[in-house]
């Protein structure tokens, strides 16, 4: 068997206290993220209910976004699928990275954990995992607190619609990529790091100058984590 695989996996709120303060300075700014979608889901036409119950179960702004610029009185349903699907299959990789940490859990366990994967609690998790951590408390913990700031958000923003937000005027449109550079050069004295994520960035790059839509995600997460299994490979 593995032997990643046979090192005793924890889950404690301890574990998820450590993963709430890693994680907290993300969720400040999720917090006004998710205020923004609230008020565009509004103009949207879609009524304060909708929007939190869409921001609690899907969990996933860059796709809720994209869903705004297909939602009508008459939603394309197969255009609308594909789009949340692209946006968001980068998570089928982040999921099977995943896999040597919790592989040992029970079935209905992992199916509770990874509700609250999103990129941030994804990539401070996987660097305390690289660093010999071995609770998933840490990716609850931070994944509730964002889940947390998200939703709030998401409801302060439906209560003021017509309230027009511009972060980037504030810079909060360059946190996130901030943050995976800083989280990446952390990760640097890992063996092979870089080569799945130049190649995630490269292939998506080509394919979003020759393809139009949100196909240059998905194409870059298949081709890093094709790049990262076969690196790994003896």
């Amino acid at each position: 068997m593995n032997r990643v695989l046979e090192q005793e996996v924890t889950c404690t709120l301890e574990g998820a206290a450590r993963g709430a303060r890693a994680i907290w300075p993300v969720a400040v700014a999720v917090l006004p993220f998710g205020i923004t979608f609230g008020v565009s889901a509004g103009e949207a036409g879609i009524d304060p209910g909708t929007s939190l119950l869409m921001s609690a179960l899907v969990f996933a702004g860059a796709a809720q976004f994209a869903a705004l610029d297909l939602w009508s009185s008459q939603i394309p349903l197969i255009s609308l699928v594909l789009t949340v699907f692209a946006v968001n299959a980068r998570n089928i990789i982040m999921g099977a990275s995943l896999f040597p940490w919790i592989g040992r859990l029970p079935g209905y366990r992992i199916a509770m954990i990874t509700p609250v994967l999103s990129d941030a609690n994804w990539a401070v998790s996987m660097d305390a995992y690289g660093n010999g951590e071995r609770d998933v408390g840490i990716l609850v913990g931070s994944g509730l607190l964002l889940w947390v700031a998200w939703v709030a958000g998401t409801g302060l923003g439906a209560c003021f619609t017509g309230f027009v937000m511009a972060p980037e005027r504030l810079g909060l449109d360059l946190l996130m990529p901030v943050f995976f550079i800083t989280v990446l050069v952390g990760m640097g004295k890992q063996k092979g790091i870089f080569l799945p994520w130049v190649t995630a960035a490269m292939v998506s790059l080509a394919t979003s100058s020759m393809v139009e839509g949100n196909w240059h995600i998905i194409a870059g997460a298949l081709a890093g984590g094709i790049a990262g299994v076969l690196h790994g490979k003896p």
